[in-house]
């Protein structure tokens, strides 16, 4: 007897999987901020595509989402946490680039 709920899986999956016209979720980003330069065929796209319609919904439900009072302490640390790695890597980068000029102008 098949399994119908792996049956089911693979439908859904094969729904939501990307095409080759899907946009990618910066595109879906600059889309919905009016930053996506050819709209018109984005617009045409997400119209007919279920996936890109369900990323564009989880992108604005992600984007307005406000943080709990119990999360919040969280999500200061973790954000904290992010930026302070975030200018280390920056740090870092510069550093070895710098270095690697050194070297090719030597």
């Amino acid at each position: 007897m098949p399994d119908r709920g792996a049956a089911e899986r693979a439908l859904w999956k094969g729904a939501l999987s990307p095409t080759e016209g899907c946009l990618t979720l910066e595109e879906l980003e600059r889309w919905s901020d009016r930053r996506l330069p050819d709209r018109a065929k984005a617009n045409a796209h997400i119209a007919r595509c279920p996936r890109c319609q369900t990323e564009l919904a989880m992108l604005r439900e992600f984007q307005s989402a406000a943080t709990h009072p119990a999360e919040a302490d969280a999500v200061s640390w973790i954000t904290a946490d992010l930026e302070r790695r975030f200018a280390e890597h920056c740090v870092r980068l510069t550093l070895a680039v710098g270095s690697a000029s050194d070297r090719n102008h030597r």
